[in-house]
Parts: structure tokens; C-alpha cells; sequence
């Protein structure tokens, strides 16, 4: 198999209720649209991966953290509240998931859709550097996947700790890279 067709391009939590509360999300959505746009024209696999509840929240417990109980208490990330922001632009071929952590393997089938069409490679685009990337990178890394970061798709609200994680943590474990640099060697 070619690179190409063993890398998936992740883009993580460019939703509402997350995405749209970032002031950059405009410039950053622009920059996801565009990374998808060269993943596709390259072979790539694009799958967006999203926070989505059933209405109850049955899926979390009273075991859950504090961030969960609050998700659950004030209703949010089921129906309109788990949609994808309207700035991403997504296309007939690409696959979005439902996840229920953090990270985009917790709660969802992502790992089993990546096994499937032969995956070995991720690239992470996310919102909420230190939530969503953090913790999608960490798991796989831990189970063999090549990653690299888009530095210029990922925010935090946390400026710095946007910067000592895309600096000194991300580094440790997978290439950090801007979305033009990336795109430019497909």
C-alpha cells in the first residue's frame, strides 16, 4: 500500500459548542477545509470526529468526571448541539463519528473504521489542544499509529498551553507540522 492510502487526516471536535466559541474558528476551519481538500485529492481518508450524546446521556455515569456531569445537567451535545460547525465543509466519501470522551477513540468506532481500510497513519487537526489532540494523540501513539500534527488546525482556549504542547509535549511522540507544509509533500 502507498502512504496515502494507509493515512487518515482526523478532524476533531470543529463543532458547535466547542468549535464556534473560538474567536480564530473562521481561520482555522478555512485551514481544515483546505487540509481536507489536499487529503482528498491525495487518496487520504477524511473523518471528522465529533462529541455526540444520545438524548438522557446514558452514556455517562455518576462515576464520570465533573465535565461530564455538567455536559450531562445542562443537556449538551445531543442533536443540534452535536453538529459540526457550518464552516466545515463536508464531502460525500468522508466518514464522521460520534465519540463520547476526550479523545476521539473513547466511545466511538473510530479504531475499528481506521483497522478497516488499513490505516497505520494519522494526521490530527483539533479544537481544544489540550483536550481532544492531547488525549487522541496519547492513545495512539500507545497502540503503534504513526501521527502528525497540524499546528496551524489545532487551538486551545489556553494560548500557552497551546504552545507547550504543539512545542515541547506533541514533539515527544508525533511530527508537528503547519497544514501547507503537510499538504505540500502529498
Amino acid at each position: 500500500m502507498s502512504t496515502t492510502t494507509t493515512t487518515a487526516l482526523l478532524i476533531m471536535d470543529y463543532q458547535v459548542g466547542i468549535a464556534d466559541k473560538l474567536p480564530t474558528i473562521d481561520d482555522l476551519a478555512k485551514q481544515a477545509n483546505e487540509a481536507a481538500e489536499a487529503a482528498r485529492k491525495a487518496g487520504l481518508k477524511v473523518i471528522y470526529t465529533k462529541v455526540g450524546f444520545q438524548e438522557g446521556h446514558p452514556e455517562i455515569s455518576v462515576n464520570s468526571m465533573p465535565f461530564f456531569q455538567q455536559v450531562k445537567e445542562n443537556n449538551l451535545f445531543t442533536g443540534e448541539q452535536s453538529k459540526l460547525i457550518p464552516q466545515i465543509q463536508v464531502q460525500l466519501g468522508d466518514t464522521v463519528i460520534d465519540k463520547k470522551r476526550f479523545g476521539s477513540f473513547a466511545g466511538s468506532n473510530l479504531q475499528l473504521i481506521l483497522q478497516a481500510n488499513g490505516i497505520t497513519q494519522l494526521v490530527l487537526a483539533g479544537i481544544r489542544t489540550a483536550g481532544v489532540v492531547l488525549s487522541t494523540l496519547r492513545f495512539a501513539a500507545d497502540i503503534d499509529y504513526k501521527v502528525t500534527i497540524l499546528s496551524n488546525c489545532c487551538a486551545d482556549p489556553d494560548p500557552e498551553i497551546h504552545k507547550v504542547l504543539m512545542e515541547k509535549v506533541f514533539p515527544l511522540q508525533a511530527e508537528v507540522v503547519s497544514s501547507k507544509d503537510w499538504a505540500a509533500k502529498l
